[in-house]
């Protein structure tokens, strides 16, 4: 249903693209603000928070206006209407944009879950309610992590696809499956870089 809503119509498309993206960078922000209020006293996360390289920084800093996160906007408001001029208007293939807006949408949709799970986790850490003792979460494991959950809702929007039919679910497997290899990739690299730094550490002579 919500397929054909965004194909008919590109306005709505692009309207709930824009809703979801900015709350997912604000999700992100508010994250990191409860980290450093408190949460960081008993999870440690090595790097960044922030999964998504381009934005570590800003995130990090808890820029509430971003120029990064603008011009990323814009330009996927951009790839979106182009789209869907060519694929609906002009080629007459509406499942290709369906596809695209379930690969934006189902994944967006899947870092909302995980930010709402982490604000959470934040919220109690903050507040100290008989917690002891403190971890540390190195970069790999983060991203690790990530590349397990996210390749668990490739799977899930899969099952969608094939009970369904719709090809928003289709898109939204894929790009679930992609970023889920993305991010297995990183902490593959994560991983090597922090056993090399322990390699090239002195050793302790006591």
């Amino acid at each position: 249903m919500l397929g054909v809503i965004l194909v008919e119509n590109v306005w709505v498309a692009i309207s709930v693209w824009t809703a979801i993206y900015i709350s997912d960078y604000f999700l992100s922000v508010w994250a990191a603000k409860l980290y450093k209020e408190g949460a960081s006293e008993h999870v440690t996360f090595t790097g960044s928070l922030e999964i998504t390289p381009q934005f570590q920084e800003d995130i990090n800093a808890l820029k509430t206006l971003s120029l990064r996160f603008l011009r990323a906007l814009v330009f996927s408001i951009v790839i979106i209407a182009v789209a869907w001029v060519i694929s609906v208007r002009w080629v007459g293939i509406p499942h290709a944009f369906s596809l695209l807006m379930g690969a934006l949408i189902c994944l967006e949709a899947t870092a909302h879950i995980r930010h709402v799970r982490n604000i959470a986790f934040m919220k109690i850490l903050v507040s100290k309610q008989g917690l002891k003792g403190r971890i540390e979460y190195p970069r790999w494991l983060s991203l690790r992590l990530s590349a397990v959950e996210i390749l668990g809702f490739a799977v899930l929007f899969l099952v969608a696809f094939l009970v369904s039919g719709n090809w928003f679910f289709i898109g939204g497997a894929l790009s679930c499956l992609l970023t889920g290899l993305k991010h297995r990739d990183w902490a593959a690299k994560a991983d090597l870089e922090a056993a090399r730094v322990t390699e090239s550490a002195p050793a302790d002579t006591e």
